[in-house]
């Protein structure tokens, strides 16, 4: 379950520490959200300047959930640019974009009410350990999240992304709660 957590919150840490080589609002905003999609780990690696990016890249064990939960929350992502606004220092943007992704704020329910009967139902057996109810929890996390995916349930939000430029005259993401959730269907996820 921590290494599903780790790439989410990868996805997180690229959305505050967006940057590339054509350096305008909105290139830097489009190839976020091309990379997100994408599921780009090269691209990820120039985004996110955090170590947490490494757990997405190296991570060992469970991929194929993890690939599933990650796979499932960019299936139906999409984007539009609608306007971009610059100060007139050419330091701050705000970047208007229409958001549309699955709905999985309920996600979070439905697994604990699996993962708890799951696991009461498996605490005696002898083969019943820490790794394999952790290993069985993720699979249902994922089983959720893809079903999710597949329903016609889709949540639409427009925002305004606020970008800066940094030291390095980059442009650069500013995260918000609002962004990560409409990136990532609101999902809540299990600790």
């Amino acid at each position: 379950m921590k290494k599903a957590i780790a790439v989410l919150l990868t996805i997180i840490m690229i959305m505050g520490l967006c940057a590339c080589g054509d350096n305008n609002p909105e290139t830097v905003t489009e190839k976020f959200f091309t990379a997100v999609k994408e599921q780009n780990k090269q691209e990820l690696l120039i985004y996110a300047e955090n170590p947490a990016i490494n757990v997405l890249v190296n991570n060992a064990g469970n991929e194929e959930e993890i690939t599933d939960i990650f796979s499932s929350i960019t299936k139906n992502l999409a984007w539009e640019i609608l306007s971009v606004e610059e100060n007139d220092e050419k330091t701050k943007a705000t970047v208007k974009v229409k958001i549309s992704n699955s709905d999985f704020s309920g996600v979070l329910a439905t697994y604990q009410t699996e993962a708890v009967k799951y696991t009461t139902d498996n605490l005696a057996a002898a083969e019943f350990t820490k790794e394999t109810m952790t290993q069985q929890c993720i699979k249902i996390f994922a089983q959720h999240v893809k079903a999710a995916a597949v329903k016609d349930t889709v949540k639409e939000t427009e925002l305004d992304i606020s970008l800066y430029k940094d030291e390095n005259k980059r442009w650069r993401l500013e995260m918000s709660e609002e962004l990560k959730n409409a990136v990532l269907g609101g999902i809540q996820f299990p600790l």
